[in-house]
């Protein structure tokens, strides 16, 4: 991508060190002149789900349609880890290679039939997205599942009811793509009916402040993408906002992929340190999760989303630098990652591979 002095990105961090030389701390083989080819990529309009349906439809060498998974080929355990690189992940974006294909490929024969089956169909799709979203607290669950009957009725609720056993057994990499299974069919839907379908989303988002991150990212993800559909005009606006005038909602994503991405304050503030350094070098802020962090994601995510492709890559590579303190991720990290990446159209293939 064109980070260089020469396209005028540096005057708009004066008060930061000079871009090129942040994205060098992070990559120190960074070289501004290989990503001529990258920016057309990062600057055109994105359909994020479109990348998960992509890689788990197209034909893998090897494997003929419905033939069974190679032996010996799993999926990795949800505590796995794999060194990654901020440059290398960031430059994976909409942009995936022949491994991540055959990755794809077991994720999609990992998923049950019953979820693959109800995500393909009309009338069970938006019933399979919201089963995604139920929560594993047994009265926020019931909360949920209220709020669904309530706002699409009975029928839709118990078709999401009839999901949940299946979707508990889900492995964390085959969520997203059993989300992008559903989202062909969610479409086809008259408009009043998807904007229900945002309605209830939305209500199932708030239905209490500890919905966790994955679950949230994904059901503003989805919601987004129905917005797209509503209005495609306003979806291929391309960002034109600068890291620097979003310093607040860079702070309040990091605050929050911090407290969900470790399991102790230390680990927790170290990891913001990072990230925030990563993109503002010198700053004040400090680690500190918001009160309502669903309300400061809710304000953040469309404002990050805003930004132009320079903004969008940095922040991926401070991201992932933020996850991995220590080079390494586990699965639900890569994967919560993908959603935020996805949330802000910026597919990731998934990141760790087949074992």
């Amino acid at each position: 991508m064109l980070f260089g002095d020469g396209v005028g990105y540096s005057a708009l961090f004066a008060t930061h060190p000079p871009l090129v030389d942040r994205i060098r701390r992070l990559d120190p083989q960074f070289d501004p002149r290989q990503y001529v080819d990258i920016a057309k990529r990062w600057s055109a309009p994105v359909d994020v789900l479109a990348l998960d349906a992509e890689l788990a439809q197209a034909p893998v060498a090897g494997l003929s349609s419905g033939a069974p998974a190679a032996p010996g080929r799993v999926l990795p355990t949800r505590t796995s880890e794999q060194s990654v690189s901020p440059a290398q992940v960031a430059g994976q974006v909409g942009n995936p290679a022949v491994d991540d294909y055959r990755t794809a490929d077991r994720i999609h024969r990992e998923i049950p039939k019953i979820l693959r089956d109800a995500a393909r169909s009309q009338t069970s799709a938006m019933e399979t997205v919201f089963a995604l979203l139920i929560d594993t607290d047994t009265a926020i669950a019931a909360r949920q599942l209220s709020l669904i009957a309530n706002h699409a009725g009975a029928a839709a609720m118990a078709g999401t009811e009839d999901l949940l056993a299946a979707v508990a057994t889900l492995h964390p990499m085959s969520r997203l793509p059993l989300a992008a299974m559903a989202f062909p069919a969610i479409r086809r839907f008259p408009r009043q009916n998807l904007q229900q379908f945002v309605a209830v989303l939305e209500r199932l988002i708030h239905a209490d402040g500890k919905t966790g991150l994955f679950e949230y990212c994904l059901a503003k993800l989805i919601g987004a993408q129905v917005t797209d559909a509503l209005d495609p005009p306003r979806s291929s606006t391309i960002g034109k906002r600068k890291l620097v005038d979003c310093e607040t909602a860079v702070v309040h994503l990091f605050s929050v992929l911090a407290h969900f991405g470790h399991d102790d304050e230390v680990g927790a503030k170290r990891a913001f340190n990072v990230g925030i350094d990563a993109v503002y070098r010198q700053t004040s802020h400090r680690y500190a999760l918001p009160s309502d962090w669903v309300g400061a994601l809710d304000r953040a995510l469309p404002e990050l989303n805003g930004l132009d492709s320079t903004g969008k890559e940095l922040l991926i590579e401070a991201m992932v630098s933020a996850i991995a303190t220590d080079n390494q991720v586990v699965v639900a990290e890569a994967e919560l990652l993908r959603v935020i990446c996805a949330a802000l159209h910026c597919p990731l293939p998934p990141l760790l591979s087949v074992a």
